[in-house]
């Protein structure tokens, strides 16, 4: 029985590069998984898994450039700044759980990206 197992993906990264300020930056990264995958035991030899047992990870790759906030005003009056977080499946879940756990009567959420290490002030 398998306990412990690596899932190797290839795949490709592009990269857009803008000029600034004289030197050329990283804005975007577009990540492509392929197929077929492989399954390994820690020593590298391959395993047999059932993929239906195997919950879906998905490839959070963090942006350049950005930070993501969720922006919430409480009761039309009190702002509260939830974040950074590394991606927008991040903030989105961040906006999910608030909207179970507070609910939307009394509360509006904005969402807000920002260039990463910017300072964000309520």
């Amino acid at each position: 029985m398998i306990e412990k197992y690596n899932k190797i993906t290839p795949g490709f990264v592009t990269q857009a590069f803008e000029k600034r300020d004289e030197k050329f930056i990283c804005v975007e990264q577009e990540f492509k998984a392929g197929d077929p995958v492989d399954r390994e035991n820690e020593q590298g030899e391959a395993v047999d898994v059932d993929v239906r047992d195997e919950v879906y990870q998905p490839f959070h790759m963090v942006q350049p450039g950005l930070d993501y906030y969720v922006f919430e005003i409480w009761s039309c009056v009190e702002p509260v700044l939830h974040g950074p977080f590394a991606t927008d499946d991040e903030q989105q879940q961040c906006i999910d759980k608030l909207r179970e756990e507070e609910g939307e009567d009394e509360n509006t959420f904005f969402v807000m990206n920002v260039s990463k290490g910017a300072m964000v002030k309520l």
